[in-house]
């Protein structure tokens, strides 16, 4: 009983840390109009939300045929769980790697005059984000870790080619954690 106190305890402090930071977003949504994260428009709902989604399922879809392995969840034990797993962990986990790590190297690139000190930190940069989201979900298993690389190499993708806007890869990784926790890919 005590591990599923503590469980509910870790769920609600997401929870709450995740209220805040959504309440921060709606604060900055104002100041900030026309960056991408803060504007959906039309324009951009494509590649914001429809690409993110159909390109995780293709790749899910391909992982759990060549695999075999199933992709399900089966620790969810409350609301707070499941809000925490599909809305404030991979908003902070994609706000963490992929917008500080990987879009700090690549701005410290930018900042370089040497071309290959430039590809040097995206490139390392590139390889750490990679590291600390397989390390952060603590897989030892050598199928779940290629898994898990690959899945981090989409939301990088995704980030990359939405011009190092992030808003992509947490719709993707939002939409990766709904899809296991429904057991689409049980």
């Amino acid at each position: 009983m005590a591990e599923i106190s503590q469980l509910l305890y870790t769920d609600f402090i997401w929870f709450i840390a995740g209220l805040i930071l959504f309440g921060a977003y709606f604060l900055f949504r104002k100041k900030f109009k026309h960056h991408a994260l803060f504007s959906l428009s039309y324009e951009n709902f494509l590649r914001t939300i429809i690409i993110p989604i159909a390109s995780i399922f293709i790749v899910l879809s391909a992982f759990r045929f060549i695999s075999g392995i199933s992709l399900t969840q089966p620790a969810i034990t409350s609301w707070f769980s499941i809000i925490s797993y599909v809305v404030t962990g991979p908003f902070f986990e994609e706000l963490f790697l992929r917008g500080l790590i990987l879009g700090g190297s690549f701005y410290l690139a930018s900042k370089l005059e040497n071309k290959y000190a430039s590809w040097f930190f995206m490139f390392l940069g590139f390889i750490i984000q990679l590291f600390l989201f397989v390390w952060m979900h603590g897989f030892t298993d050598t199928t779940k870790i290629v898994y898990l690389s690959v899945i981090g190499l989409s939301y990088s993708l995704l980030m990359i080619f939405n011009k190092k806007d992030i808003l992509p890869s947490i719709v993707a990784h939002a939409t990766t954690n709904l899809f296991i926790i429904l057991g689409v890919f049980g």
